[in-house]
């Protein structure tokens, strides 16, 4: 029972004290559920329970004493046991913090819905209960709503501003949401109450690592850390720093310490597994099966060592048992994910080429604002968007900008109806918005690096946005990153993403379906701007790495740069699954490793096939490395 929910107590004391005066029922049942109270907050839980369980062998409906007992009950992790003193309080009682208490529960069960109109409902009894406020701020952001848990958490602080996990986990939100500067702002604010907070130090940490200041953020991983030796966490994220940062010997390590700490780290393991190559079937391998023999079926645990292993296996050219646990992984990831989005994702498709249309861009041009900076990588993912970026980025004029949400977050912000709804309301636009949404893009990117000429964007869905980026940044350079299907693919379904917009990886025959989707957008932008487009192909990248190169070059309007051939030794942070290959000269390996696993993945290409018989390119075209 935290400080809020005693001071509830409290009053919930006075209130039955007043119904006694009054001649209500209370006397020595109230009396033995002070004693309770009292025995709770000297931490002696097991006498706070033996008093409410006498008390309600006399006093079934008493609210104080079902309410306790069901805090007790939670905290034990009797998670039925609890709901139902609970409610059963409530339907004798209807307190504020009874609704709160609830709420955990139904968290606690996976039962977010509910969980946030039970807090919704504490807070119409009581308005100014922060610590409610910041539970549907803790619920709403387990529900996807970063939005919705920032709000929830600054009307928490606004009552009671010295709530630490607040202005934590403010931080965090922001962050994910890409407000790297606020989040930042958000996690000071946390330290300045309580400079020792090592999970406030994590979330900091994580902000300045997404903003690009490494070395801060690696400082902050060390403090927390310092504070706090067995926050597995810190070393997790450390380890994801120091992949980033190619320093893949610290990265190993600090995984193994994250591993040493929780040794049943599922996600920690796969990490592990993916920033190395496995040479043998060495005892740490052997101990990763197990654990995934051991972990539940259908659980997320399994499903991360599902991952790793499927790595795993395949460096050590066991491709049947590779495949075997990446297909239980994305199985599992598909079932634990909800509905599919192949629906959506099609309604949504055939809205942007109805949108945008000739006429649309005409009617607009100009309307935008001018800045040249911004390059957008974009394509399929595992398209060779993070070796373009690399190659630019060695470029003395260029800042590698990595995979940033800021076009996103722009388009969330305007799509309060819904993302067609919003696509719809682009026809009778006033110019105003166009520029305004360039301005604001531009100013994010300008804050990643000042100075830059040139800044990119490789986040690859931005494909999705090439007609609203003409729009809003129309002297923007566009570069599309164009592999092999079958090895996009495949390449996909073998990765952990953990983004919601990553759905369409997890099934063979939905990720073939939106490779096809993608693809007849692509045709759609092409006919819509033609020569705006640089299509750059991976297997020509390959095959005449100088070549492309310069083509890549004189479409950005930028002079040759020798350190672009050698983009392997450039120091940037690289934080995609690429981070390992871009630190690499140019290589053939990766190049129809799909084959491998080809019996495996018929539904797939049964499913391109049909995409090339609607009008697409040849699935997977023969070039031939030099």
């Amino acid at each position: 029972m935290n400080r809020a929910e005693r001071r509830q107590q409290k009053l919930l004391a006075k209130r039955q004290a007043k119904r006694r005066g009054r001649g209500g029922p209370g006397g020595g049942a109230d009396a033995a559920f002070q004693q309770a109270v009292a025995a709770y907050r000297c931490g002696d839980h097991h006498r706070a329970g033996e008093i409410c369980a006498g008390l309600l062998a006399h006093a079934p409906n008493h609210g104080g004493a079902n309410h306790l007992a069901g805090v007790l009950a939670f905290q034990r992790g009797d998670l039925d046991e609890a709901r139902g003193l609970i409610e059963q309080a409530l339907s004798h009682d209807e307190q504020a913090v009874f609704r709160n208490s609830l709420g955990n529960v139904l968290k606690a069960q996976g039962r977010l819905d509910e969980a946030a109109a039970a807090y919704e409902r504490a807070i119409a009894l009581q308005a100014d209960y922060a610590e409610a406020h910041y539970n549907l701020g803790n619920c709403r952001r387990l529900m996807g709503d970063a939005a919705g848990a920032a709000r929830d958490y600054r009307r928490a602080l606004k009552l009671q501003p010295g709530l630490v996990a607040a202005w934590t986990n403010l931080g965090l939100v922001l962050a994910e949401s890409g407000q790297h500067d606020e989040a930042v702002a958000a996690c000071r604010e946390a330290l300045a109450l309580k400079p020792g907070h090592a999970n406030a130090h994590v979330n900091l940490a994580n902000a300045l690592k997404e903003k690009g200041a490494f070395e801060e953020a690696e400082a902050a991983y060390l403090k927390a850390i310092s504070l706090k030796t067995e926050l597995a966490e810190a070393h997790l994220a450390l380890a994801g720093l120091y992949k980033a940062a190619g320093r893949t010997g610290e990265a190993v390590a600090s995984y193994r310490a994250a591993i040493a700490l929780e040794p049943g780290s599922a996600e920690g393991l796969r990490l592990w597994a993916h920033t190395q190559r496995h040479e043998a079937f060495t005892p740490e391998l052997a101990a990763m099966v197990r654990s995934h023999e051991q972990a539940a079926l259908g659980s997320e645990a399994r499903m991360h060592l599902a991952f790793g292993l499927g790595k795993a296996f395949e460096d050590l050219g066991r491709n049947d048992e590779a495949f075997a646990y990446l297909s239980e992984a994305n199985r599992i990831k598909y079932g634990l994910r909800g509905a599919a989005l192949e629906q959506e994702s099609e309604a949504f498709f055939e809205a942007l080429k109805q949108v945008f249309t000739p006429e649309l861009l005409a009617r607009h041009q100009g309307a935008g604002c001018a800045d040249a900076a911004p390059i957008f990588i974009l394509g399929m993912p595992r398209s060779g968007t993070s070796l373009i970026e690399q190659v630019l980025a060695s470029h003395h004029r260029v800042y590698g900008g990595g995979e940033l949400p800021l076009l996103p977050t722009l388009v969330r912000e305007r799509s309060g109806e819904g993302a067609i709804p919003f696509l719809h309301s682009l026809d009778d636009a006033a110019p105003e918005l166009f520029r305004a949404m360039g301005e604001a893009y531009a100013a994010g990117l300008h804050d990643l690096a000042p100075q830059a000429r040139f800044i990119t964007d490789k986040r690859p869905l931005n494909f999705i946005h090439i007609g609203l980026i003409r729009l809003i940044l129309p002297r923007a350079k566009i570069i599309h990153c164009v592999r092999a299907a079958e090895d996009i693919c495949f390449s996909i379904y073998k990765s952990y993403f953990p983004s919601r917009n990553f759905q369409f990886g997890d099934d063979l025959i939905a990720l073939g379906t939106y490779y096809n989707r993608y693809r007849d957008l692509m045709r759609h932008w092409q006919q819509l701007l033609p020569g705006d487009i640089l299509d750059l192909r991976y297997e020509e990248m390959i095959a005449d790495q100088r070549g492309q190169t310069e083509r890549l070059l004189a479409f950005c309007g930028l002079e040759w740069d020798e350190a672009c051939l050698e983009f392997h030794k450039t120091r940037r942070p690289v934080r995609t699954a690429s981070a390992e290959q871009v630190r690499q000269p140019i290589y053939a390996s990766s190049l129809a490793r799909w084959r491998r696993f080809e019996a495996h993945l018929t539904p797939l290409l049964e499913r391109l096939r049909a995409g090339e018989g609607e009008g697409g390119e040849p699935a997977h075209p023969v070039v031939n490395p030099k």
